[in-house]
């Protein structure tokens, strides 16, 4: 009899040896996928990484700027048109440290001047929202200056860009209405995509099959167990960005950059 329990209690210490590796293995290979800069420091997030999520080292570059990729329309899969858009860009008055800003000819007065934006661009006016579809192995984002969906499919061999042209996302009226980008998005446990404005008025679902759809949902609701602590106190800007994130029971969690 003690040499049965011997050999049980051996049989399972082997097994919950066994078991702790396996989980071991999985928590070395947790992975996630980051817009970035080129370089470490800058502010043009218009780089996809795949990022190891315990030491936040790049595994792979997923999309790199500097690389030519073919743009496809999601509905008909042919090449993306180019198309040019104007943006008027007013500098104004600003409060600066004269000694970081001596040697800029910018740094005070008001200036106007005219830019063609290349909206063909998988990342032109950079992004913040980027979400990872699972089932179809896709990442869907949209670019902040762009009232646009776009997907990365990463099953190509050569990486390809859809992009739902001339189908609204958004309610965005030109690149400087900051309160309407999109700067949070994520896949549900219903396979859905949601994306949100930074205002929260705009609450957008997209489906992800083979006949997507997108919905605009409106605007999100406080509970009054809010208080003084609203979505949309924003608090010059603090309230935007952040992101959402979604659970197992169809619920999805907002998280801004205040409170």
């Amino acid at each position: 009899m003690k040499q049965k329990t011997l050999l049980l209690l051996v049989l399972t210490f082997f097994f919950t040896c066994i078991f702790a590796q396996k989980n071991s293995k999985k928590e070395k290979n947790v992975t996630g996928y980051a817009i970035t800069a080129a370089e470490k420091g800058q502010r043009d997030w218009n780089e996809v990484r795949l990022i190891d999520m315990n030491t936040g080292q790049e595994i792979k570059t997923i999309y790199s700027s500097s690389q030519e990729i073919e743009a496809l329309n999601a509905r008909t899969h042919k090449p993306v048109v180019k198309k040019d858009v104007e943006n008027n860009i007013t500098a104004v008055h600003k409060v600066v440290n004269l000694d970081n800003e001596l040697n800029r000819s910018d740094h005070l007065g008001v200036v106007s001047r005219s830019t063609k934006v290349e909206t063909d661009k998988p990342f032109a006016t950079n992004s913040a929202a980027m979400a990872y579809d699972k089932k179809h192995n896709r990442l869907y984002y949209t670019p902040m200056g762009i009232n646009q969906l776009r997907y990365i499919d990463l099953k190509a061999k050569t990486p390809k860009v859809y992009y739902f042209e001339d189908e609204s996302f958004g309610a965005m009226s030109s690149r400087r209405d900051v309160a309407n980008q999109i700067t949070r998005m994520v896949i549900a446990s219903d396979g859905n995509g949601y994306a949100l404005s930074n205002n929260c008025e705009h609450l957008t679902r997209f489906t992800t099959g083979k006949k997507p759809e997108i919905t605009d949902l409106g605007s999100l609701t406080d509970d009054p167990a809010n208080g003084n602590n609203s979505i949309r106190n924003q608090n010059g800007y603090s309230g935007y960005g952040g992101d959402i994130i979604a659970d197992a029971n169809n619920n999805l969690y907002l998280v801004t950059a205040f409170r």
